[in-house]
């Protein structure tokens, strides 16, 4: 019998829209902020725990900000807490816990914007997220010039390319910007643009940019950009519901941290029988329902109230899984 039939073929993978910079890119932006389906500003910040890492964002307002860096904080201590469970547990040596800590402890909000580009190298045209402040600093220099840097005004970008060179050996620290082909845009790239129906806006709900809809005519915002006010559709309430169970401690009313402690040491109370203690995910689980406990405090635990909790955990660990407990649960 054969593996597969002889007939099977894979399907081809389809390309991602999102272009990614790399040395000596050139690329041309098609469109500014007065086409706000096609360029968005945003804060941008990663909600990680205990089922992965998601890229938030949120409007590019001072409450856009404040929301993703509470974010950005409440991962950052989950980063932190990871890395001390690693070295108490010898998973990782000193050196890795502070090379870790040193990376974690720059965990904060960003400053995106997301714009189309045709991408010479692709050869189509793309999803730009802009998220490199060097990135962001290089390309406002050509439009508004930059006589310190002895860079000169060049207009608005999609009069010309930008090349992009990248340093191999530390690519996040070293980025140039150069306009090279001055130029009007070819038309056929605006063809394919308005065929691909994207919107760029989409980001901020987590849905995907290409074939979405969004409302018309949004109202200007105070700082001159235009966000699109979301829809009273189902299908919006459904991304909310999305968003809020991917955050939920940014965007609920958070109960008072000893609230959180009191109803931490309740469950753990509750766990009476090796069977509960299983059914609770035996000592991941506990570790879960306190890293939990952390990350709904958000950092405003006191160390004795930590250190209590921590305490109780270990306690209800021993007991459930000491050669003793296991003799008794076997006896009886």
């Amino acid at each position: 019998m054969a593996f597969v039939p002889d007939n099977f073929t894979p399907d081809a993978s389809q390309p991602s829209p999102y272009f990614k910079p790399s040395d000596n890119a050139r690329v041309r932006i098609l469109r500014g902020s007065d086409h706000p389906q096609h360029f968005v500003m945003y804060y941008m910040a990663w909600d990680r725990n205990d089922e992965g890492s998601t890229p938030v964002r949120f409007p590019c307002t001072p409450e856009g900000k404040l929301e993703a860096r509470k974010i950005a904080g409440v991962s950052r201590q989950y980063e932190l807490n990871k890395l001390k469970r690693g070295l108490d547990a010898r998973f990782l040596s000193q050196m890795q816990y502070d090379q870790g800590v040193k990376k974690a402890e720059k965990e904060d909000a960003k400053q995106c914007w997301a714009c189309m580009v045709y991408s010479y190298k692709d050869e189509r045209v793309m999803i730009w997220e802009v998220k490199s402040p060097l990135l962001m600093t290089g390309i406002l220099d050509l439009v508004r010039g930059n006589p310190d840097k002895d860079v000169k005004k060049e207009g608005d970008p999609w009069n010309y390319d930008i090349q992009i060179r990248i340093d191999p050996e530390n690519p996040s620290s070293y980025y140039k910007t150069k306009a090279v082909n001055h130029g009007d845009l070819d038309p056929r790239w605006i063809e394919e643009l308005e065929r691909m129906n994207v919107d760029v806006r989409a980001l901020l709900s987590g849905d995907n940019p290409i074939n979405y809809t969004a409302p018309t005519n949004p109202p200007p915002d105070p700082q001159g950009f235009q966000h699109t006010p979301p829809p009273d559709t189902p299908e919006q309430h459904a991304r909310e519901e999305r968003v809020r169970r991917r955050v939920p401690q940014s965007r609920q009313k958070k109960k008072d941290p000893q609230t959180l402690l009191t109803e931490y040491f309740a469950k753990l109370e509750d766990v009476e029988t090796t069977e509960q203690f299983n059914e609770l995910g035996g000592v991941k689980g506990l570790d879960a329902v306190l890293n939990k406990l952390i990350a709904d405090t958000d950092g405003q635990l006191s160390d004795e109230d930590l250190e209590e909790a921590q305490d109780a955990k270990r306690v209800l660990v021993e007991f459930f899984t000491s050669p003793i407990q296991e003799d008794a649960n076997f006896s009886g």
